[in-house]
Order: structure tokens, then C-alpha cells, then sequence
């Protein structure tokens, strides 16, 4: 439903259900590439609606496939966050966006909006108010 909304919007839409590390890394890279080659007039959006998690500062998405028992295996099972964003900013366009999903309340992935070089960054534990 999101993606056709996008594709209806003038967006390519990459996307992926269900993806294991490896298919959330390269789908990610994928749109990192695209959003360059699309040069820096081009809008990037990073639609993510998933789990995720916070430890010691960081936010990391978690693929479906994640084995995760102990704090210490979220950096080896999970994909950081802070991938996503640099594989954007590389991209150098003059607006990004992601939008991390209405995360479960249980997550640790606190509400955040947060804009630094052209970049917006949003997750949300809570659905939006109808």
C-alpha cells in the first residue's frame, strides 16, 4: 500500500518483505546508489516498517531473520541504522528522508525527529492519531 502510494508520487520504489541481513543490506545499497546516479536535485525517502532496537546510543533495524538472545548480538544480527543514513548522505542530494515505521511500544527505538545536513530522521513508537 505505501509503495504503490510512492510509485503513484513519481518514486522508484525498491521494495522488500520479509528480508533476512544480507537482502536488507543490499536493498539498502541498492537505493544508495539510485538516489547518486539520480544527482543531487533528487528527493530520497528511506520508508522502513519493521522492528528495531536502541542499545548504548544506537538505533539498529532487525531482520526477520535475526537471532537475537543478549544485547551483544544485535550488532552481528541486526543492520545499523546509521548504515542507512550514510549510504543517503554519500548519495549528496539536497533532501533525505526516513521514516523508520510505527515501531512496537515494546521496542527500545524511542520517538525521535532529528535534521542535520538536509537529512530527516523519524521513528515513532506510537501510530499517528487518526
Amino acid at each position: 500500500m505505501i509503495g504503490d502510494t510512492l510509485k503513484g508520487l513519481g518514486f522508484e520504489v525498491i521494495p522488500r518483505t520479509d528480508a533476512d541481513q544480507t537482502t536488507m543490506k543490499r536493498a539498502i545499497q541498492e537505493f544508495g546508489a539510485r538516489l547518486e546516479k539520480a544527482g543531487p536535485a533528487a528527493v530520497g525517502l528511506f520508508y522502513y516498517a519493521g522492528h528495531g532496537v536502541q542499545l548504548n546510543g544506537k538505533n539498529y533495524l532487525i531482520p526477520t531473520t535475526a537471532q537475537i538472545a543478549r544485547e551483544g548480538d544485535v550488532e552481528i544480527e541486526a543492520v545499523s541504522a546509521d548504515w542507512v543514513i550514510e549510504q543517503m548522505r554519500y548519495a549528496r542530494n539536497r533532501l533525505k528522508h526516513r521514516d523508520f515505521g510505527r515501531l512496537p511500544q515494546q521496542s527500545f527505538f524511542p520517538t525521535t525527529i532529528a535534521r542535520w545536513a538536509g537529512v530527516v530522521l523519524r521513528a515513532s513508537t506510537h501510530p499517528p492519531a487518526s
